[in-house]
């Protein structure tokens, strides 16, 4: 069944708060950065395990803006694909996304049908890759 136009509505308004807020998070993670550099903290270590404490941080930090740079991403697809009248539809089978999905996850982008499949191809495809 489609999305009413004060579900469209909602769910608009809730991706351009959650647009907002990650940005306003990268801004102050890259603020943060800056104030304490990977080389600053490396520069600071006196033994290999602090060395590995400090490559794990700036691996974890790169982590967190990759996937907020990601979630953007799809917030800005979610909020075309409102625009375009396609949203809450499963961009790999058509069918419509339900409704308590997209209000766990507005930018949704599949059903949880095809999503579970595609993480498992994805995880294959990583696996397969991992033993190159």
């Amino acid at each position: 069944m489609p999305l009413t136009r004060q579900q469209l509505q909602d769910f608009e308004q809730q991706l351009k708060q959650r647009y907002s807020t990650l940005c306003a998070e990268i801004r102050e993670d890259l603020l943060a950065s800056d104030k304490a550099s990977y080389s600053e903290l490396a520069g600071e270590v006196n033994d290999p395990g602090d060395k590995s404490v400090a490559d794990m941080l700036e691996g974890i930090n790169h982590a967190n803006a990759s996937r907020w740079v990601e979630q953007l991403h799809a917030i800005d697809r979610a909020l075309a694909a409102i625009a375009s009248g396609q949203y809450g539809q499963c961009v790999d089978c058509g069918v419509d996304i339900n409704p308590e999905r997209l209000r766990a996850v507005p930018w949704a982008e599949r059903c949880i049908q095809c999503k579970e499949m595609w993480e498992h191809n994805h995880a294959m495809a990583s696996d397969r890759a991992r033993q190159l």
